[in-house]
């Protein structure tokens, strides 16, 4: 191999052809306009030299690149990390490569991806919760987006793909109540994020359909990271009158929150029963947690698939909820 060939440009391609370097591109981009000729020439000198243009390259030189971009929350959240895992997958059996961007749920980061996001014309964004959508509404030549989890971003109708959150933080409680479990806290994300707020109102939902109070001291709000559950549970079991049960919104606070009932001594279900949402990772767990799961391949294949239509200018839906399933582990016990 030419021990030049990574830093051979267009250019040199373009004057050991004896073509423009116009020419050149179009026969790297299989644009049309280029005779059989010309372009036998041309990519016989790129043979030749084993020239392979970068990605950058190629990007601006047509509409799109191959790549899209992930919007991604929280990268260190195992749900996160297994929807980065199935979306790679699929954009890689359909010839596209992810790039991922860890927003961090801060707007200045994320205004700043989306810059790079156009400069590199991505073919499309893939875009997690978050709390604002300023960013994205106020920019008027938006790429193609598909939302997970995202709230509706107004004046646009992109896809949104969405596990049943409701429903399933509602089958989770009423789980719970099944159990005789009448005294049930709940431990919610942040109140602005999309998902959160839908797992809180199912949770308050059941609660009022089977005439069970909720006290003043029974919702916590976390942020959807162990640690946020371990002080929320420390504040649920200081009540006068403390749960028998917890709901929380997601496995990274119930497992916070088991891991600080067992360091006080007490324990998971006899003491506290314990149910999360997610279905990720429990393996590191000293219990295995009753979760609800998410379909996390239902929703990256959902989410591709919407992309993938957009990018084709084919007819998309405006949102597809993914159905939660309980799995029954051991930190649920019935009174």
């Amino acid at each position: 191999m030419d021990s030049r060939s990574d830093r051979i440009t267009i250019r040199e391609i373009a004057q050991w052809s004896g073509v423009s370097i116009a020419t050149v591109s179009r026969v790297i981009n299989n644009v049309p306009g280029v005779s059989d000729a010309l372009r036998e020439r041309v990519q016989k000198v790129i043979d030749e030299h084993e020239y392979e243009p970068s990605q950058l390259a190629r990007n601006l030189s047509v509409n799109a690149s191959n790549s899209m971009a992930l919007f991604v929350y929280d990268i260190m959240n195992p749900f996160f990390s297994k929807l980065i895992q199935e979306l790679n997958r699929i954009a890689f059996d359909h010839n596209y490569s992810l790039i991922i961007c860890d927003s961090s749920n801060e707007p200045e980061r994320e205004m700043r991806y989306l810059a790079f996001a156009k400069s590199i014309k991505a073919a499309g964004i893939l875009l997690t919760e978050g709390a604002d959508n300023g960013l994205f509404e106020s920019d008027a030549s938006m790429l193609p987006t598909v939302l997970i989890d995202r709230a509706a971003i107004s004046g646009k109708q992109w896809p949104m793909i969405t596990s049943d959150n409701y429903g399933g933080a509602y089958h989770a409680c009423e789980y719970l109540i099944s159990l005789d479990h009448e005294r049930i806290a709940f431990i919610g994300g942040p109140e602005c994020v999309r998902s959160a707020d839908e797992r809180r109102r199912g949770y308050l939902a059941a609660m009022e359909d089977h005439g069970l109070p909720v006290g003043d001291g029974d919702l916590t709000e976390g942020d959807f990271k162990a640690e946020s559950g371990l002080h929320a549970i420390e504040r649920l079991l200081s009540l006068p009158e403390p749960p028998t049960a917890v709901l929380c919104a997601n496995d990274l606070m119930a497992w916070g929150a088991t891991m600080r009932v067992l360091s006080m001594g007490l324990r998971v279900p006899e003491d506290l029963s314990v149910i999360g949402f997610d279905g990720v990772d429990t393996c590191s767990l000293l219990h295995n947690l009753t979760t609800m799961r998410q379909r996390i391949d239902l929703i990256a294949q959902e989410a591709m698939k919407q992309m993938l239509r957009l990018i084709s200018s084919q007819e998309t839906l405006d949102e597809i909820r993914i159905p939660t399933e309980l799995v029954i582990g051991d930190t649920c016990r019935r009174l």
